[in-house]
């Protein structure tokens, strides 16, 4: 009785240490590891390509499956997610600050295919729209196309992100873009670019977690100044409000 007991217990401690993240692939070989080299042209992506081609690499040949992955631009890039979210595994930041969509898109095989994460949180576009700040008049032609290409090429990329996903049996969050301070015809843009992400994940069957109504201001424009430290990223309160929004989701698609 003793010894099945012992048994018992030692097969309920394997299968807790499997659901905390501990999860391997064996057999990985580096010449199958993938680098996306460099995008030029300034890029803000290529700030941290070396670092991550390290990264990724240890991980990858560890054999290391993260539990939850997140990516995008600066404001994931500065939310200490490795240990807000620890109690969730193995958790791994790809956020880059100043990327956007198309430069996300084409780092996304290495950055998060190739790991294998179980889940992957993704939040990008913001940067999208910072060419349209300096735009005095928004009624002329050339506004509506510089709007028109930004909203378009994120939505493209978002489409990207969700079929790469679905191809490779990656779960998926979807953020939506957080508002600014900033002129108001970003946050005309981050609206529509938000719209279009929420009929892509209407349409897909993937979860969307609404970051950016939640930290609006009384205006219901642009973002609630107790909530950032600069008029665009988060602060400590914003982040707070972020965490509590996207854990019910990690809770259903991890627990």
């Amino acid at each position: 009785m003793k010894k099945t007991i012992c048994i018992l217990l030692t097969f309920v401690m394997v299968l807790a240490l499997c659901s905390c993240g501990q999860g391997r692939v064996e057999g990985r070989k580096i010449e199958n590891f993938v680098k996306p080299g460099y995008i030029g042209n300034g890029a803000y992506a290529d700030t941290r390509r070396n670092e991550f081609d390290i990264r990724n690499q240890s991980i990858y040949m560890a054999g290391i499956i993260p539990d939850v992955l997140f990516i995008g631009d600066s404001i994931t890039h500065f939310w200490d997610t490795e240990a807000i979210f620890d109690e969730y595994g193995t958790i791994v930041n790809r956020g880059i600050g100043g990327d956007v969509a198309e430069n996300m898109a084409q780092r996304f095989y290495a950055d998060v295919v190739q790991l294998e994460p179980k889940v992957v949180v993704c939040m990008i576009g913001f940067n999208n729209t910072m060419p349209l700040k300096e735009f005095e008049d928004t009624t002329t032609e050339e506004y509506q196309k510089a709007e028109t290409q930004a909203v378009t090429c994120v939505k493209n990329n978002h489409d990207y992100i969700i079929r790469t996903c679905k191809e490779n049996n990656i779960k998926l969050i979807m953020c939506t873009v957080t508002p600014t301070i900033w002129p108001e015809q970003m946050n005309t843009a981050i609206n529509k670019i938000n719209e279009n992400l929420k009929a892509l994940c209407e349409e897909n069957d993937i979860p969307l977690v609404n970051y950016h109504d939640a930290l609006l201001g009384d205006d219901g424009i642009a973002v609630n100044m107790e909530y950032t430290v600069d008029g665009t990223h988060p602060n400590y309160q914003g982040y707070s409000i972020m965490k509590d929004l996207l854990t019910p989701e990690l809770d259903k698609l991890l627990k």
